[in-house]
């Protein structure tokens, strides 16, 4: 359960007095009883001082977060004028509260804010169970302002769940509330508020009604407005009237009478006038001038926003030199994209910077909720802004009325002067180099088709060489027509007569193509790259072709449907029947109702829905007698930002404090590893590094020891490294993990070891142990058996990247295999804190046994290396090739050598003499082991250099100069999170030449120009050859940023004085 403790009565006078320090002694009781199992906050106000952070840490004891709120101060019931600074403090305090999304909420003290600033509220904003204690009863007074405020604390209880008092208050009969007394002893108060507390948060609860036919508020550019979304909104408005109550309100020329109509129709100045008229309100906004007004409306009115183009510079640029929003484009591109934007819009102009940002992350920031049309558009937000977006977001199908029936096929042909058995071939929207027309002509050309037209049906223009080159082509060429812009009668004659519709696409910007449903649902065939959204058709609607499809191969693709009349029919059938059923206007509207609503539901889930609902209630308040100027309406603006910061820039620094649970004493682990520090940079050294570092921030010492075999047969080593003296009992062809591993797994069978872990424990005392593998377990639990039983046993960590057994090769044999199953079953049994990476590999872990409520997801701990750059020349020239290599950096997992045993093939020798494949990292050494290796050698060392585990800065010149990086990866049981090593490819400005299994969960960057996904061995092998040939590709525009490396380790102090917390409480009997 979540559970929050209001406990400003510990900063407030009430700290002072009796009640006070009864108040103390509760939580010291209560906290253990609820923070060991449960997530408990301490909500505390900025504005009181009287207790400070340091003594806050001291009492939530590693038991309980502590989580801020800022309030306008003074807000005193006894001074008069402070009316609305109270009422204001209050929204401020739920909102905060509304943020923490809690179970239920225990409020200290409800006899708060009289003669200070404390803040009591309940359910003014929102609907959660609420206990409330009155540690010193409710006093009565005759003075005017304090029976003023008695009556608003009054108010405030009668809203609680449930009421508790201290034995000796007295509450009066009139006050209309009843009170439970709490039992004399605080132990026994503390356990009665505790079971409270939860049975209060496992409640069911109901959900809010919503109404039956909500009243909705559509902003949209509507016919005869020249615009495809006006369009849209035609077609779709019917079937969502279905749902809502709707008002028209429309951004450019008055919709034509038919819609007047059908719906009341406002302009944006009378919505901004009377919002909270309309229960829901709908955005559609495109990158054009029609949706101009919508940029100053979404920031005053919220809404949802249906995204039709992710790229959004235009609409800002408009709406900023049209003087509708100063500084529009500014603000936008400094928000979503930092300084840096803003100073290559200075260098290079606007229209270059448009075309790299999409400078929109305040519309995710300022909507209720955004809907897409595809993956695609889903993926881009991903891939600009990583996996946790400011508000929900939704993919709906772009919605398409088909025609009841086809128009007459021999009627359009005579129109458009077409015979009636002329192949006609067309290409719908406008014409240029991101349709690929001209590669189109020239495809249509080299086809062979004869008497047959290829029609380029819709704009165009003939600036920049790529233009006039389609240009001269087209007038060279007879059977090539360009209609210019179509009039609706001329595009519809070309959709009922065409036979094969080709929608090339390239730089897609996230958008969805209506022209691709038109030619589907008017019964062409249709050939698509697989780019953008066209990449998410079903295989058997459409003739796909590559994303980077040759020119060859578009002209085989159109010969191959013209010569077979019969599969055309089929794929026109496929592609008529899914725009019937998946892109109907009525089921389309069904999806956009439940993604309306579902946003609506959790608005408040946002930063800023919570500080709408803050402003919307505080409309809502009675008048107060001084009314707020406009500097202190500022103030509140500005610590409202402070509770709920809006979305920016990764690179924009943000002002808010994060509370690390901290306490005044540190604690003590010791960390065992079964193996020495070998290759900085894999990811078991990077993250073992990095909570290394985060826990010495949090005042928790963690000393290494390293356990390894000694290969001379001498045991010793010093108190960070230990050499067991241990038979052989492991194979080379083994991984390394599991080589090193597996011997001090038996070394529990050694006494002599067992004890001197034993006298180490017992000697430092340590508070925790943390297993960074499951070998070391054997030991550690054969060591803890000889601890001496008056003396406290450590809490038990086990640092999990993996399920160990599935990540182990076949070549393992099952009696070792299930040996180390074994070791692994009883150590995630008996952890009291298994830590991993994210929620799948969570998820596997529960299914293999552990707690649900004892693993915790925390970050993998990668990043890029950091070193001397200056330095990097001097390793090039003397380390590295001095031709263009390629690059394999990995460790020795299932998945990364199955992988290139596989890309290897018989052997390198389709590799030419000259061209070097370097290896470096684990996977390296296990390489000069592998059978299937060694039987080509000399084949293999000519074109190979094996570098093994190299330092962090052999990696980075590897990195740094590599012409194509290699990542030829088998899928693995094991994969979940991103992989790192693909990351840091990305980050290069190399080549990257990767299977699908290797850009896990890194779908973002697939469609990128440099990224060649590549399934087929024989395929990747010649696509190596052939990269390894070609000009280094430019400079990568978007390189990943630490938003997708999952490096954050906050929550890992918090969770390790957890663990050390249950296990305190287990030996107490507790």
């Amino acid at each position: 359960m979540r559970l929050v403790i209001d406990a400003q009565a510990l900063q407030s006078a009430t700290l002072t007095l009796p009640a006070g320090a009864w108040c103390v002694a509760l939580l010291r009781e209560l906290l253990p009883r609820l923070g060991v199992e449960h997530e408990v906050s301490l909500l505390l106000h900025r504005g009181l001082g009287a207790a400070s952070e340091p003594q806050m840490l001291t009492l939530a004891g590693g038991h309980a977060r502590l989580a801020w709120f800022d309030a306008p101060v003074p807000s005193a019931a006894r001074d008069a004028d402070a009316t609305w600074r109270r009422q204001a403090a209050r929204l401020a305090r739920e909102s905060r509260l509304q943020a923490l999304a809690p179970d239920a909420v225990l409020l200290l003290n409800a006899a708060e804010g009289y003669d200070d600033d404390g803040v009591v509220s309940i359910r003014q904003l929102f609907d959660v169970p609420t206990l409330a204690l009155l540690p010193a009863g409710l006093p009565q007074s005759t003075r005017a302002e304090f029976r003023s405020w008695r009556r608003e604390v009054l108010v405030e209880l009668r809203r609680a769940d449930a009421v508790y008092t201290v034995p000796g208050c007295v509450i009066e009969a009139d006050d209309e509330f009843a009170a439970h007394e709490l039992p004399a002893a605080v132990a026994q108060a503390a356990e009665t508020l505790g079971q409270a507390l939860l049975r209060h948060a496992a409640a069911p609860r109901a959900p809010a009604a919503a109404p039956a036919r909500p009243r909705l508020a559509y902003v949209s550019p509507l016919p005869p407005a020249a615009s495809g979304i006006a369009d849209y909104s035609a077609e779709l408005l019917p079937a969502l009237a279905e749902f809502y109550e709707i008002d028209l309100v429309p951004t450019g020329p008055a919709p034509e009478p038919s819609h007047a109509v059908q719906h009341a129709v406002r302009d944006p100045a009378w919505l901004l006038e009377h919002a909270d008229r309309y229960d829901r309100v709908l955005y559609h906004v495109g990158n054009s001038p029609f949706h101009g007004e919508m940029v100053g409306l979404l920031r005053l009115v919220p809404g949802v926003v249906v995204l039709h183009d992710f790229y959004l510079g235009h609409l800002y640029g408009y709406a900023q030199h049209s003087g509708l929003v100063p500084m529009a484009l500014w603000r936008a591109l400094l928000r979503s994209h930092g300084y840096a934007a803003l100073r290559e819009y200075r260098a290079q102009g606007e229209a270059a910077v448009l075309a790299r940002y999409p400078a929109n992350l305040e519309v995710f920031g300022q909507a209720q909720g955004v809907i897409v049309h595809s993956a695609h558009a889903r993926a881009l937000a991903e891939r600009w802004y990583g996996p946790a977006l400011p508000c929900a977001l939704d993919v709906v199908p772009l919605a398409h009325q088909s025609p009841a029936r086809l128009d007459a096929r021999a009627a359009a042909r005579r129109r458009l002067g077409l015979a009636e058995d002329a192949l006609l071939v067309c290409s719908f929207g406008y014409a240029g180099a991101a349709k690929l027309s001209r590669e189109l002509v020239e495809a249509w050309l080299g086809s062979g088709v004869r008497r047959g037209v290829l029609a380029l049906v819709g704009g165009h223009q003939f600036d920049g060489p790529y233009s006039q080159a389609l240009e001269a082509r087209v007038r060279a060429a007879a059977s090539v027509r360009m209609t210019g812009f179509a009039t609706p009668q001329v595009y519809r004659d070309y959709l009922a007569a065409a036979d094969i519709a080709v929608q090339l696409r390239t730089g897609s910007r996230g958008e969805t193509s209506r022209a691709v449903l038109d030619a589907m649902a008017h019964g062409a065939a249709l050939i698509v790259n697989a780019h953008g959204s066209a990449a998410e058709l079903p295989p058997d609607t459409v003739l796909r072709l590559d994303e980077d499809c040759a020119i060859a191969q578009i002209g085989a693709a159109i010969r191959r449907l013209a010569d077979d009349p019969a599969q055309r029919a089929e794929l026109a059938r496929r592609a008529r029947d899914h725009v019937l059923a998946e892109h109907a206007p009525q089921r389309v509207a069904g999806l956009y109702r439940d993604a309306i609503e579902a946003a609506y539901r959790s608005a408040c889930g946002s930063a800023a829905g919570r500080a709408r609902a803050v402003r919307a209630a505080l409309a809502r308040q009675p008048r107060p007698g001084v009314a707020p100027s406009r500097a202190e309406l500022a103030r509140y603006a500005a610590l409202l930002l402070r509770n709920h910061p809006q979305p920016q820039a990764r690179q924009i620094p943000v002002d808010f404090v994060v509370a690390a649970p901290q306490v005044d004493g540190p604690l003590r682990g010791l960390s065992l590893r079964a193996h020495p520090p070998r290759e900085p940079r894999s990811g078991a050294e990077e993250r073992a590094r990095r909570m290394l570092e985060v826990a010495r921030d949090a005042q928790i010492a963690i000393d290494t020891l390293h356990l390894s075999v000694a290969l001379d047969g001498a045991a010793g080593g010093d108190e960070t490294d230990w050499r067991l003296d241990l038979p052989g009992v492991v194979h080379a062809s083994w991984p390394r993990r599991l080589r090193e591993g597996l011997p001090v797994a038996q070394a529990a069978q050694r006494a002599d070891i067992a004890l001197r872990l034993a006298e180490r424990l017992q000697a430092q005392s340590y508070d925790f142990v943390l297993l960074e593998d499951v070998y070391a377990w054997p030991l550690l639990r054969q060591a803890l058996a000889g601890i001496d039983e008056a003396q406290a046993r450590p809490a038990i960590v086990h640092s999990a990247a993996h399920l160990e057994r599935a990540s182990l090769p076949p070549a393992v044999p099952p009696a070792v295999a299930e040996e180390v199953a074994g070791h692994e079953r009883e150590l995630l049994q008996q952890a009291d804190l298994v830590l991993c990476t994210d929620a799948d590999a969570r998820s596997r872990l529960v299914a293999a046994g552990a707690s649900a409520d004892r693993v915790a997801v925390i970050g993998s701990g990668g990043g890029l290396p950091e070193v001397d750059e200056t330095r990097l020349p001097l390793i090039r020239r003397d380390h590295l090739p001095d031709g263009p290599y390629a690059l394999m950096l990995s460790g020795d997992d299932a998945g990364a050598r199955a992988g290139f045993l596989a890309f290897l093939g018989p052997s390198l020798a389709f590799m030419p003499p000259d061209a070097t494949l370097v290896v470096a990292g684990a996977l390296a050494d296990a390489l000069r082991a592998e059978p299937e290796f060694l039987r080509w050698r000399g084949v293999n060392e000519a074109r190979m250099r094996l570098l093994g585990e190299v330092d962090v800065l052999m990696q980075a010149a590897l990195l740094r100069y590599a012409h194509v990086i290699v990542l030829p990866r088998l899928p693995d049981v094991q994969d979940s999170g991103v992989a790192e090593k693909s990351l840091e490819a990305l980050a290069t400005d190399a080549w990257v030449l990767a299977t699908r299994s290797a850009m896990h969960r890194l779908d973002a960057w697939t469609d990128s120009e440099r990224v060649v996904i590549e399934d087929d061995w024989a395929g990747f092998r010649r696509r190596l050859v052939e990269l390894l040939g070609r000009a280094r590709p430019p400079r990568p525009r978007d390189l990943p940023g630490p938003q997708h490396w999952r490096w954050e380790m906050t929550e890992l102090p918090f969770r390790l004085r957890q663990a050390v917390a249950r296990r305190q409480r287990r030996a107490a009997g507790g």
